[in-house]
């Protein structure tokens, strides 16, 4: 039964291969960059129901980048062609370099979360205040045409 996982493993491997690594990282850092951009852009009458599900995908992104810069995951490096590179039996962590790279872009990535994020609801407050004054502007406009009535005999 072992065996099955392990052919399927291998059966993938081409496809495995075939995709840079480059390219997967780079696609994530595209498909995170475009959340942190649809957070920015949320419309204020959108913002409260819309801001959650983007917010909790950046929040899985930053955990799973601060395990991979820890070196809690390993990878095996394949040759362009598919196959273990010389030494393919240990599995490759990040040195040193690379992990104080990782760390940099990750916390790249937090501030350009955090910033947007505070945009976006900035401009959800600034719309609930307006929102909120104008209420306030009625209700004293309201009062004092009713005191005027009240006192217009006089």
């Amino acid at each position: 039964m072992a065996k099955v996982p392990y052919l399927i493993f291998l059966a993938a491997l081409p496809l495995l291969a075939a995709t840079n690594p480059g390219d997967v990282e780079g696609n994530f850092a595209r498909k995170i960059a475009s959340t942190i951009g649809e957070i920015e852009s949320l419309s204020p009458e959108s913002f409260a129901e819309g801001v959650l599900p983007l917010r909790e995908r950046v929040d899985r992104f930053l955990n799973d980048q601060k395990r991979i810069c820890r070196g809690e995951f390993s990878t095996i490096v394949l040759s362009e062609f598919g196959e273990m590179e010389s030494g393919g039996d240990e599995l490759k962590k990040l040195d040193e370099n690379e992990r104080k790279l990782c760390l940099r872009e990750l916390k790249n990535i937090q501030i350009s979360f955090i910033n947007a994020l505070y945009r976006a609801r900035h401009r959800y407050l600034t719309r609930i205040h307006a929102r909120e004054m104008e209420g306030l502007e009625t209700m004293k406009k309201e009062s004092v045409d009713s005191v005027q009535k009240a006192f217009s005999n006089i």
